[in-house]
């Protein structure tokens, strides 16, 4: 385990981390990251056309044997992350052209995401992946599309 991804000292530490692989992505296109601490606050009253918010969603243990507390005290654990792209059409109202341009985005988000490690080091073995999330949020006027990632790391 990286001395860069020390849950002891900061256990969210990921976010900033996410954060800033996310913006370097989305750079060319300018699109604000942003971190949350609850769901319910992705694009809530936002009134930017496009945003993408970062949050905690919690932790997963494995129940098998890998999950056991090691005698050295460390436990593997799977942190999980929502990246929630936030789109707004309100002076167009055009569903279609909404998706389809999520669709564009969430298409980078995933790649962007997908098997990145946020340790710099050959051979790190901690690599994100795509895991089932919450269903996206629709209004008239917005679209929340929402994408859950998970890392293992030991704790």
């Amino acid at each position: 385990m990286s001395a860069l991804i020390d849950l002891g000292t900061n256990y969210l530490v990921l976010q900033p981390l996410i954060e800033a692989q996310l913006r370097s992505e989305l750079a060319a296109d300018k699109i604000p990251v942003e971190g949350i601490e609850e769901i319910d606050q992705a694009g809530a009253e936002d009134q930017r056309p496009k945003v993408v918010f970062v949050c905690w969603a919690g932790d997963r243990f494995p129940q098998a044997e890998s999950g056991r507390v090691l005698s050295t005290g460390a436990q593997l654990v799977y942190q999980q992350w929502l990246v929630m792209l936030h789109l707004r059409n309100a002076g167009q109202v055009n569903r279609d052209a909404r998706n389809q341009q999520a669709g564009q985005l969430l298409a980078r988000l995933h790649r962007s995401l997908s098997g990145w490690s946020p340790v710099n080091q050959p051979g790190a073995t901690q690599r994100f992946r795509r895991i089932t999330g919450p269903k996206p949020d629709y209004t008239k006027v917005s679209g929340l599309y929402p994408l859950a990632f998970e890392i293992p790391l030991q704790l």
